[in-house]
């Protein structure tokens, strides 16, 4: 009996850690290059811990081939992935407005090393992103990325067949309306 608990609560965590681990590589303020890699992994380690229990009758039946369970777990990796890349793909409105501002002001040739895109920007848009990340935190969005990651289970219910076309769609209209917000 001991076994089966501890086979059936593994499953249910690393279930959990499969979608909540690959959100919280990809979310701003998370994901970023000046956190390091150990903090996000016992990060996202703590905050599956967390929402093992109250989540795990949720879950499906741990599979008895190595296929079908690889499949559950690739299924709970790409709706992480579609998770975190909302954030990351609405912080680059930030840095579309700020590359935007630089050149009508003649500021674009004023590089610097930006920490939240993670690459060279201009100063305008490395200072949009920097308020950006601070504005996050302060005003506690990032309780709200970490609730609608545990709230995701009742919309994309693992096992159940991906929306792959509502992935593709939704992505893409985010993506045109985020280049129109920060045009």
């Amino acid at each position: 009996m001991l076994g089966e608990l501890i086979n059936l609560n593994l499953f249910a965590f690393f279930m959990i850690f499969a979608r909540v681990g690959t959100a919280l590589s990809l979310v701003p303020g998370f994901s970023a290059a000046y956190v390091p890699q150990r903090l996000r992994l016992g990060l996202a380690l703590a905050i599956s811990f967390v929402m093992t229990p109250p989540l795990a009758a949720s879950l499906p039946v741990m599979p008895s081939s190595t296929i079908a369970l690889a499949l559950l777990i690739i299924g709970e990796v790409i709706v992480g992935g579609f998770l975190g890349m909302i954030g990351r793909t609405l912080i680059g409105t930030l840095q579309t407005a700020g590359t935007i501002i630089a050149y009508a002001s003649s500021m674009a040739n004023a590089l610097i090393q930006d920490p939240v895109a993670e690459q060279q920007s201009s100063t305008v848009s490395g200072f949009l992103l920097t308020m950006g990340m601070v504005l996050i935190f302060v005003t506690d969005m990032h309780h709200l990325m970490l609730q609608s990651i545990a709230m995701s289970y009742t919309v994309f219910v693992p096992g159940a067949p991906l929306p792959v076309g509502d992935f593709s769609d939704h992505a893409g209209q985010l993506v045109m309306r985020s280049f129109a917000m920060g045009l």
